[in-house]
């Protein structure tokens, strides 16, 4: 071969041989870069894993302190109890998302020998704030009966207690809203005497026809200077029930509003012989029983 192709061959198989470790270089680093990208992705996932593990534990933590403080608060007996000219029955179902533990709560107590107080509230929000709201406006209410106040009044010095008195706030760092029901019975005269504010009224049940008595009007407690609730009057007979609920019950995702109602009504007509446990856990279970998204209360009052 001649001398200058040979020197050209040899040149080329130098620049081949010097080409060999820049490319391995390359190579080697996109391999580098590569690790570092599913290991800071790694990393990544790692983090938001814990982040949502520590979520979890949060929100099962508030849902234990809202569920043991409602039970503190709140009894809860499976069967029926005896007042005067009454026999009731009542349930709680808390919602089923554990960071949903809200603030539904009632109340059902002899005053005296010839009058009841019944009542059924809704402390809007979630939580243990929300359990704690319902604690202070429960122990309100039962406390301010006493005085004999009509349940128009009760609601209205409810209102003050969250938004405080003459439409000054009431200075809680997290106000909230709530509504409600409540109702004094004088068994004597049969005679029901109710109030609400923003709630939904109370469902009649009478021999095999269930409706929702007409309401009188009512805007929810914690607005400032709302006026106080109208208060409302029916004479009940022997055998009629009454259910007091919180809005959980009826009000379902994908559900029509006007539905549930309607639902309620429809059920608790089945079983209108039936007593008033009975009663209420039929219409629990016609109507979906637990609720993700909300609690449930629901109170069933038989007149004697």
């Amino acid at each position: 071969m001649p001398a200058r192709e040979t020197g050209r061959a040899a040149g080329r198989a130098a620049g081949r041989a010097d080409a060999r470790p820049d490319a391995r270089a390359e190579t080697r680093a996109g391999e580098r870069a590569e690790r570092l990208r599913a290991a800071r992705a790694a990393a990544l996932a790692a983090g938001e894993a814990a982040a949502a593990d520590r979520r979890r534990r949060r929100a099962a933590g508030e849902r234990r302190v809202a569920v043991e403080l409602q039970r503190a608060v709140l009894p809860l007996p499976r069967g029926v109890r005896d007042l005067p000219g009454l026999r009731v029955a009542v349930r709680y179902l808390p919602a089923r998302d554990e960071t949903r533990v809200g603030g539904d709560w009632y109340e059902a107590a002899a005053l005296a020998p010839d009058e009841v107080l019944l009542a059924v509230g809704d402390v809007a929000g979630h939580g243990p704030a929300a359990a704690a709201e319902m604690a202070r406006l429960r122990g309100a209410l039962g406390g301010l009966a006493r005085t004999g106040a009509s349940p128009g009044a009760l609601l209205g010095l409810l209102n003050e207690t969250l938004a405080g008195p003459g439409g000054t706030p009431s200075g809680a760092p997290d106000p909230r809203t709530a509504s409600a029901v409540a109702a004094r019975y004088r068994p004597g005269a049969r005679l029901l005497t109710w109030a609400r504010a923003g709630h939904p009224p109370p469902v009649l049940l009478r021999g095999r026809r269930a409706r929702p008595l007409d309401a009188p009007g009512g805007v929810l407690l914690g607005v400032a200077g709302a006026p106080r609730p109208a208060d409302a009057e029916i004479r009940l007979r022997r055998d009629d029930l009454l259910l007091l609920y919180t809005d959980g019950l009826v009000a379902r995702r994908g559900r029509d509003p006007a539905d549930g109602p309607a639902m309620l009504c429809a059920a608790a007509a089945e079983r209108h012989a039936a007593p008033p446990d009975a009663v209420v856990d039929h219409v629990l279970r016609s109507l979906g029983a637990a609720n993700p998204d909300d609690d449930i209360c629901l109170l069933a009052a038989r007149v004697t």
